[in-house]
Parts: structure tokens; C-alpha cells; sequence
């Protein structure tokens, strides 16, 4: 799949610190109207450009990536203290997935593979994020079962989510798939994750 070029870039970063924004100063337009407009502002670039080839690639990519970037990045406002909370116990839950893929993933059903696109990944993994995520929001004081399934959720899918991006677009790096943001993504694709899932679930 061709990559984003630099009207597509330009609307991903406009809307990266402009949702947020809005977040704060006027949550209450947060709505459909919201949506429609990054649907629109998606196309606006390709159409703009009369791009016929790839044009409607780029629109649903662009329109992606604003879900998954600039819509997440609005969960650290109205979050609050949760978004904190998420995004510790997410770096912790890291830590967990790689010591329960180490101890308990080397053979048995636990070490089958979650997906495919990361073979890496695997159910033993799984139950070491889900303990320590389950632990650290209990410390912190925040703990509650739908938070902690929309941080486990996170752990999982962002890696996953982002592995399907760049197979897909032929590519290793994120950086490659989206500069400037790629290797950014390759830090936080799980916390962007479990934001959405945290604005949604809790």
C-alpha cells in the first residue's frame, strides 16, 4: 500500500494537537459533527489532489491513523488521573507479557501464537500483562474490571494493530510507514490502544 504523503501528514498532525485541544477547552463538541469533520479533512487531501490511483487508499488510511492517533491522544484529557493509571500499568504490562511469554511460553497451549502477524505474542504473554496490569491498578487505587480488560486489551492489540499496518505496507519500521510518527508509534502503539478502550469502557 503506498504511504501517507505530506497533505495526509499535515492533517494527522493538525488534528494530533487540535483534538486534544478541543478536548480541554470544549469537550462538549466531541460528538458526530467531530467525526464527520475528520472524515472529511481524511479526503480533503487526496481529493483535493485529484489523486485517482491511490486516493481512496490514502483517505482510509489517513482516516485510520486519526482514530488510532490524534482520537486516543484525547483520552489523556478526558481520562484525567485514569490516563495515568493506564499509561503505568500499560509500560508495566510490557514487562509482564515478556516474563510470562519467558516462563511459560516455550511449549504447551499457552505458547501459541495470539496472531499470525506476530508469532512473538503469545497467550502466555497474555496472562503476564493481564497479572501485572491487574496488580498495579490495585496498588494504584484504580483498579476495576473494565479498566483493567480496556488496559489488557491495549497490551495486546497495539502491537498486533501496528504489526498488520506495517505488513501491509510492506515495511519494518513504522518510521517508514508514517515519518515522523513512526518511531513514536513503535513506544506507545499499546498505550494509544488502551486509551480508546478506556474512553469507551469506563
Amino acid at each position: 500500500m503506498a504511504g501517507l504523503r505530506r497533505g495526509d501528514l499535515a492533517v494527522l498532525a493538525v488534528a494530533s494537537a487540535a483534538l486534544p485541544a478541543l478536548a480541554w477547552l470544549a469537550p462538549h463538541l466531541l460528538d458526530l459533527r467531530t467525526a464527520a469533520l475528520l472524515l472529511v479533512a481524511a479526503a480533503l487531501p487526496s481529493v483535493l489532489g485529484g489523486d485517482e490511483r491511490t486516493g481512496f487508499t490514502r483517505t482510509a488510511r489517513t482516516a485510520f491513523g486519526l482514530l488510532w492517533i490524534p482520537l486516543a491522544l484525547t483520552g489523556l484529557v478526558t481520562l484525567g488521573d485514569t490516563a495515568v493509571a493506564v499509561g503505568l500499568a500499560v509500560a508495566l504490562g510490557d514487562v509482564g507479557a515478556w516474563c510470562g511469554g519467558t516462563a511459560l511460553g516455550r511449549r504447551g497451549p499457552l505458547a501459541r501464537p495470539l496472531s499470525p502477524l506476530s508469532p512473538n505474542k503469545t497467550w502466555a504473554g497474555v496472562l503476564g500483562a493481564a497479572a501485572a496490569t491487574g496488580a498495579l491498578l490495585a496498588v494504584l487505587g484504580a483498579f476495576s474490571p473494565l479498566l483493567w480488560a480496556a488496559v489488557v486489551g491495549g497490551c495486546v492489540l497495539g502491537d498486533l494493530v501496528e504489526s498488520m499496518v506495517k505488513r501491509e505496507s510492506g515495511v519494518k519500521d513504522a518510521g517508514s510507514w508514517l515519518p515522523g510518527f513512526g518511531g513514536l508509534l513503535d513506544r506507545i502503539d499499546s498505550l494509544l490502544v488502551a486509551l480508546l478502550l478506556a474512553m469507551v469502557m469506563t
